[in-house]
């Protein structure tokens, strides 16, 4: 038997409710079920804060996850023959971790008396980067590449240097030290206006990037990607577990075009002096040799300058600083001249039977422009004139054709413009023009002064670079191409990633015949007893090639005439 029982509903008036017995029973069941629930997990929060409180409260305080990054190795760098020219090493870097060393002061002081290390030096490194806003839970490296002795003091007293710890992590190794060292550059620690750029994404303050060279030019390639390593550690900071690792993917190999025996000789060759010597193999514009001095050692750069090497680097007179193969801006004096010959040919003002008179000097109105040969070569004939360079021969041969033809062959061989040569920054050169100085100077130009540029003075200026691949073109029949030092990008594997193919800028049509007669004078420079090139020769190989003597600087009297021996070095 059904009975309905009717209420007012307190929601919808004028409806009515009719509940069974039943459910009536179901919904009281269900009420105490929520109310039970509710109890238990108000009895287990309870619990958990009062009765256990304490306990998870020390828990949380001493176990706490860091997340530490895992410096790859950079990519290593080889010759043409796959000799290691730089690699890597472990180095033990001394770090802190503000958080876990609460009495830092301290510490510093005992860490200082132990590894004999300028207290000074640590506290300022710790307010450095406290004053950069590094969080406390940050590494804070105190002294880079610690010495076997100082780990092993270090790790006899660790238990009492809380906070403080001992990383491992790869160094930079150059060898042979300073060997092509404006080539392949240096690291330093990132600067924050290279952070704020795009090409240094995912990097952070206290990071090693290229400076300089190929280090920096390629710097992308060779430093490869950072791991990840996810610990668990107590209030001191000691590992309690490892709980995730994400690998390094280390940096990419560079195989270059350098050929180290050829680098050693032109290394030895500028031993003791400033200057630039560089070799391009002339069918591709590979570069052999690059070597710029005085040199510089590296390996300084990542181990850390004293004050007093680094003031006498930058002081040096002599400038090893300067990369002198692409920055160096010279007059090119009689290496010039086979530049002016080219001209001289395209523009039909050479006959190579026809000879002049040198006499030693040349009048250009008032002035009177000296031969190199005091009493002159006598008749001269154009094969001579470059044998023996003769600078009457060019003075008459730059006032026939003009500075501004001149100027247009001189910039068909590159002169005067960046090569585009990888290493940055490239100088220009110059090559002047009538043009040009109107522009610069305000006033016309002076046939005193294509006298000059003829042979390679006044206000020419070219890099050595730039020379070599002038003469290169030469050599292969025209051929302007753009240097090039890297050969290919390599993985650790060994496969090629990617490889440099040889870049054709332009070909330059010799005049007929102009360059079997130039060829033939520079052989004759070597090879000939009269050539200016003579002590150069070698017996089973014929060589080519042109001297030239700049006058940078104006000589004092007593100097005038004196053997090159018996002239100081700065002259």
């Amino acid at each position: 038997m059904t009975v309905n029982l009717k209420k007012k509903n307190l929601f919808f008036p004028g409806s009515s409710v009719h509940t069974s017995p039943d459910e009536f029973g179901n919904n009281r069941s269900a009420l105490i079920l929520i109310i039970i629930c509710f109890s238990l997990l108000i009895i287990r929060v309870g619990y958990l804060q009062v009765v256990k409180g304490t306990y998870y409260r020390e828990l949380s305080e001493n176990n706490r996850l860091r997340f530490t990054e895992i410096i790859p190795y950079r990519g290593k760098i080889f010759d043409c023959d796959k000799k290691i020219l730089v690699d890597n090493r472990s180095a033990f870097n001394l770090i802190v971790v503000k958080e876990d060393c609460k009495d830092i002061k301290d510490k510093l002081k005992k860490i200082s008396k132990l590894l004999n290390i300028s207290l000074v030096f640590l506290e300022k490194v710790v307010k450095d980067a406290t004053q950069k806003g590094l969080p406390g839970f940050a590494q804070i490296t105190l002294v880079s590449d610690l010495t076997w002795e100082q780990v092993a003091l270090f790790e006899n007293y660790r238990y009492d240097l809380a906070g403080l710890s001992i990383i491992v992590e790869p160094k930079r190794n150059y060898h042979p030290d300073g060997f092509a060292s404006h080539l392949i550059g240096y690291l330093g620690r990132i600067e924050e206006r290279e952070l704020k750029s795009n090409v240094f994404k995912g990097l952070k303050g206290g990071d090693m990037v290229g400076k300089t060279g190929l280090e920096k030019e390629f710097d992308e390639a060779l430093r490869g990607i950072k791991g990840l390593q996810q610990k668990e550690v107590d209030s001191v900071g000691r590992v309690i577990k490892v709980l995730h690792t994400i690998p390094p993917e280390p940096g990419k190999n560079l195989i270059l075009t350098i050929n180290s025996k050829l680098q050693a000789v032109a290394n030895k060759e500028l031993a003791g002096k400033a200057g630039a010597i560089v070799a391009i193999d002339p069918r591709n514009g590979a570069v052999l040799a690059f070597a710029s001095a005085p040199s510089f050692s590296q390996n300084l750069f990542i181990c850390g300058f004293n004050s007093k090497d680094w003031n006498s680097l930058l002081n040096d007179p002599l400038k090893p600083l300067q990369n002198k193969v692409t920055q160096g801006q010279y007059p090119p004096a009689s290496t010039f001249k086979v530049i002016t010959a080219m001209a001289g040919f395209s523009a039909g003002l050479i006959s190579t039977e026809q000879y002049i008179n040198c006499p030693g000097f040349i009048y250009v109105g008032r002035h009177r422009s000296r031969c190199w040969r005091r009493y002159g070569h006598g008749p001269v004939n154009f094969h001579k004139s470059l044998v023996e360079s003769c600078d009457v021969y060019y003075y008459q041969l730059g006032l026939k054709m003009g500075v501004d033809h001149l100027a247009r062959i001189s910039r068909m061989f590159g002169l005067g413009n960046q090569t585009g040569f990888c290493i940055q920054p490239e100088a220009k050169g110059l090559v002047p023009s009538s043009e040009w100085k109107l522009a610069r100077y305000g006033i016309p130009w002076q046939k005193g002064e294509t006298v000059s540029i003829a042979i390679g003075q006044g206000f020419m200026l070219v890099t050595p670079l730039q020379l070599a691949v002038a003469y290169a073109a030469i050599g292969n029949g025209g051929k302007i191409y753009t240097p090039y030092v890297v050969d290919s990008i390599q993985d650790i594997e060994g496969q090629i990633i990617s490889h440099t193919k040889p870049q054709l800028k332009r070909i330059i049509k010799f005049p007929e015949n102009a360059r079997e007669h130039i060829l033939k004078g520079l052989a004759g420079v070597v090879n000939e007893s009269h050539g200016t090139g003579w002590a150069c020769r070698l017996k089973n190989i014929t060589v080519g090639g042109k001297t030239g003597t700049a006058q940078v600087i104006r000589l004092l009297k007593k100097y005038e005439g004196k053997k090159e021996k018996d002239i100081p070095y700065k002259y």
